[in-house]
């Protein structure tokens, strides 16, 4: 602001008249101190790295999500204590209801967002803030995955 008011005062006392500015660039060249076909490196540069973000984004955007819960269906021969009483799957995030249903974190989430404040198999009234982690059957089913997982090859 205090080098625009300078350059109004000696545009002043040259004898331009500038109008108030409202935009520092503008003002410069409506001055004639830039020419209008004049790029700024620094405003180009920024100008190249928002587009290659947009174009990433973009790109990111139309591509399919893969399952955040890859290692999920790895194992679908789990044992059943080790299992979501929803979709019967290896608990990765266990939870367990006050009920006593065990649960995958992520799959309780997404059936309480659709029926909202509902057990998905009691009906009875849930939300998953009274549901409290299992740290027992995570490191069951840690323990399971590493005795029962896939092998990696000889080097």
């Amino acid at each position: 602001v205090r080098s625009a008011s300078v350059l109004h005062h000696w545009l002043a006392i040259l004898g331009g008249q500038p109008s108030p500015p409202h935009d520092p660039l503008t003002s410069l060249h409506s001055a004639g101190f830039l020419k209008t076909d004049q790029r700024i490196p620094e405003v180009e540069e920024a100008e190249v790295a928002e587009a290659a973000l947009e174009a990433r984004l973009a790109k990111r955007s139309q591509k399919p999500r893969a399952e955040p819960l890859k290692l999920r269906k790895m194992f679908q021969n789990a044992p059943k204590d080790l299992c979501c009483a929803l979709d019967g799957k290896l608990v990765i995030d266990p939870v367990r209801s006050p009920y006593g249903h065990l649960f995958e974190r992520a799959t309780l989430a997404e059936a309480l967002r659709q029926h909202p404040g509902r057990c998905p198999l009691t009906d009875n009234a849930l939300v998953l803030e009274t549901c409290e982690r299992d740290h027992v059957v995570r490191a069951a089913a840690v323990r399971w995955v590493r005795e029962n997982g896939p092998r990696r090859a000889a080097a």
